[in-house]
């Protein structure tokens, strides 16, 4: 086996064992739940499936860049992230919550929105910015993951970009699949049970409770850590 095919292996493990921990989980629920709300749609979901994705990539890889140069230690970066990054998801997914249900202005709507207030519409200017945050809100076992597995590797086979965009995309396989599942499930319920117009109104208010309580359990941990 060959030394890029045994790092990308690692990485890919190491990904999928990420996103199996107790604290991603949560952050796969929230994740899942904003992914979901264009129930009624295929290509919004999927773009914004891709572009969440992306956000991952590009947190992760920004981390992996700064750390392979050698301007912060990775020790600093895990501290500082976890200090910082963490303590902002709960309050993030919480007002992301409330736009999605419809209680703040939601300020990016997609433009084929039906204009129902209740009903913002996905973009992957918030799918991308969501996958950003939630790479950089580590808590101890992804920092461990992270940092005591993932850095090494990368500063061992010299793959900053490479590296992290694989583990970025195989710690979001749960994401992707429930996302994608739930967007088939919902639109098959839709066109078999419920008026479309019902599933419109009523899925981004579930999004929406389904965010503030992911966003108040994060803070709470964060509190009480």
């Amino acid at each position: 086996m060959s030394t890029w095919t045994s790092a990308i292996l690692g990485a890919a493990g190491l990904g999928i064992v990420t996103a199996l921990q107790p604290c991603p989980l949560v952050n796969n629920v929230a994740a899942v739940s904003w992914l979901s709300q264009w129930a009624d749609e295929t290509c919004p979901t999927v773009k914004g499936v891709i572009c969440y994705v992306l956000g991952r990539i590009f947190g992760f890889g920004t981390v992996a860049v700064i750390l392979s140069h050698g301007l912060l230690s990775a020790a600093l970066a895990a501290d500082m992230l976890q200090q910082s990054v963490f303590r902002l998801t709960g309050p993030v997914l919480i007002i992301a919550g409330m736009m999605a249900a419809g209680l703040l202005p939601f300020p990016f709507r997609h433009r084929s929105s039906p204009g129902l207030g209740v009903n913002p519409g996905l973009t992957c200017t918030g799918a991308f910015l969501l996958g950003v945050i939630l790479s950089l809100s580590f808590c101890p076992p992804s920092a461990a993951l992270f940092f005591g597995a993932l850095i090494p590797l990368v500063l061992d086979r010299g793959m900053p970009l490479l590296l992290p965009a694989v583990y970025a995309i195989s710690s979001a396989i749960p994401v992707v699949a429930a996302a994608l599942f739930l967007n088939s499930g919902i639109r098959l319920a839709g066109d078999s049970i419920w008026n479309i117009n019902t599933v419109k109104v009523w899925v981004p208010r579930i999004t929406g409770v389904i965010l503030i309580l992911t966003g108040i359990i994060i803070s709470l941990q964060r509190i009480y850590n």
